[in-house]
């Protein structure tokens, strides 16, 4: 009897180390676990804060790129009405000079009007030029942010093992 309750103390002690050892490996699991979890979740929040930051950038560029549509067609139509009225300034100019009238301050005038229509011609087509280019680069940077999801791999960790499966 007394053999079999030192057989059993030392099973008992045994199993009790066994227990210690057990409880040590689930706690620094479970440290594991949440400085895993913690990991992720910073992870995560850094990535929604980039894809907002990118719909916001997306949102001011297609914002910039329909007001640059609209004053390049605003533009446009200005450019045809300008070079009607040039067209029309440099008619009447012609005119005049053959017809040697007494009208040399009309002339005048109509060649300074004339003058002033082609440099604002020049300039809107200037403009609509630069316009075009920024629509360009805008369209470029909507490409590029659309293909975010090609650039930015999110990496996933595999499941922690089974930890059932140690306690026996």
């Amino acid at each position: 009897m007394e053999k079999d309750n030192r057989t059993l103390r030392r099973q008992l002690v045994e199993a009790r180390r066994q227990v210690q050892s057990q409880t040590e490996r689930i706690s620094e699991l479970q440290q594991q676990m949440s400085a895993q979890s913690k990991a992720e979740a910073e992870e995560t929040a850094a990535l929604e804060r980039m894809v907002q930051q990118v719909e916001t950038n997306l949102e001011v560029a297609t914002k910039r790129a329909v007001t640059a549509e609209e004053t390049i067609a605003k533009q446009k139509k200005e450019i045809k009405s300008l070079q009607a009225r040039v067209s029309l300034l440099s008619q009447e100019n012609s005119c005049l000079r053959a017809g040697d009238s007494p009208l040399t301050g009309v002339r005048e005038k109509a060649k300074s009007a004339s003058e002033q229509l082609s440099t604002a011609a020049k300039n809107a087509d200037q403009s609509i030029r630069q316009l075009l280019t920024g629509v360009e680069t805008l369209k470029l940077v909507s490409d590029l942010l659309a293909d975010i999801d090609k650039i930015t791999e999110v990496k996933e960790e595999p499941p922690p093992p089974d930890s059932q499966g140690a306690t026996s």
